[in-house]
C-alpha cells in the first residue's frame, strides 16, 4: 500500500483587527495582530472583556489607545463596536 503523500491539516485562524492611536507619532490607524497559541491561551475565554484585557496588556508599549477593535479565533467572532470601524480598518488595508 502507498503512503498518502498529503496529510489533512487543522487551521485555526485567530487575530485581532484593531484601531487605536499610536504613540510615535501619534496617528489613528488600523492594525492586525496575528495570536500565537500563547496569545489564545494568556486571553483564555475568548470574549470581548479577555480580548481588550490582553490588548490593553500586550499594546500599552505601542498605543496611547485602542479605540476600537474585531477578533476572530477559530469559529468566534467578536464584532466591532462602532458601526463605522470596519469601514475605516478596511481602508487602512487598501
Amino acid at each position: 500500500m502507498t503512503p498518502n503523500p498529503y496529510q489533512e491539516v487543522t487551521v485555526r485562524e485567530a487575530y485581532i483587527n484593531l484601531i487605536g492611536i499610536k504613540k510615535v507619532p501619534p496617528v489613528k490607524l488600523g492594525d492586525r495582530l496575528v495570536l500565537s497559541d500563547d496569545d489564545i491561551q494568556q486571553i483564555g475565554e475568548f470574549t470581548r472583556e479577555s480580548v481588550q484585557r490582553f490588548l490593553l496588556e500586550k499594546e500599552k508599549e505601542q498605543y496611547q489607545s485602542i479605540l476600537d477593535f474585531a477578533a476572530v479565533c477559530g469559529d468566534i467572532v467578536v464584532n466591532w463596536l462602532q458601526e463605522d470601524s470596519e469601514t475605516f480598518f478596511q481602508e487602512q488595508e487598501a
